[in-house]
């Protein structure tokens, strides 16, 4: 949460919203940074995995 309540009402009236996962404000219409990035690398390991899973043999 906003360390101060004057800082709490000045994220409202930017259209900011507080992400309580990692203790950030952003843009309501944007995802936080933070998370975003978690699920890029989530999704970027999905995907090495996949092409190890099913790597075409080059024989």
């Amino acid at each position: 949460m906003p360390k101060s309540q004057d800082e709490y009402w000045a994220s409202k009236s930017e259209k900011r919203i507080w992400c309580y996962k990692h203790n950030v404000l952003h843009k309501k219409k944007k995802p936080c940074p933070k998370c975003l990035a978690e699920k890029v690398q989530t999704d970027i390991d999905a995907q090495r995995i996949l092409d190890e899973v099913f790597k075409q043999d080059d024989k």
